[in-house]
């Protein structure tokens, strides 16, 4: 069985998203160290880049920066919204029907099972979560 690489799959998900993947995907099977080299170093000087321009702004615009992520973060609630309606289907390249379109519904007016108490668990998992490595770093500032 093959394990799946998170760091893989996020890396190829981005790679989509930019309409990079097909390049990207036959230089690797012509073996074009070349371009390799290049997407490579791209992806190493963008994230260095990206986390020394966040480190700024946090020095410089803390909050500003923070409600600019928490803008991020809620804005994007609706993509990961569990209980959705689809409003029109298409047909993916293996022939089967997915949703097109999709309207974010209530747990309430969902049809079928909507495991809202798992839902809810988990929200408190992850916000215990938070919480806990909070604490953490804040111990850490100040010793």
């Amino acid at each position: 069985m093959i394990k799946k690489d998170p760091l893989k799959k996020g890396l190829f998900t981005i790679l989509v998203i930019i309409g990079a993947y097909g390049p990207v995907l036959e230089a690797i099977s012509n073996r074009d160290i070349k371009t390799i080299l290049v997407i490579g170093a791209g992806t190493i000087v963008g994230l260095l880049s990206f986390s020394k321009l966040l480190k700024w702004l946090f020095k410089f615009y803390r909050q500003l920066t923070l409600a600019v992520l928490t803008g991020f973060m809620i804005g994007s609630l609706n993509k990961i919204w569990p209980w959705k309606i689809a409003l029109t289907y298409r047909m993916n390249s293996k022939n089967l029907k997915v949703p097109l379109n999709e309207k974010s519904i209530s747990p309430f007016n969902y049809d079928g099972d909507p495991q809202l108490a798992q839902a809810i668990g988990l929200m408190m998992i992850g916000f215990f979560i938070i919480l806990f490595l909070e604490k953490i770093g804040n111990k850490k500032k100040l010793s």
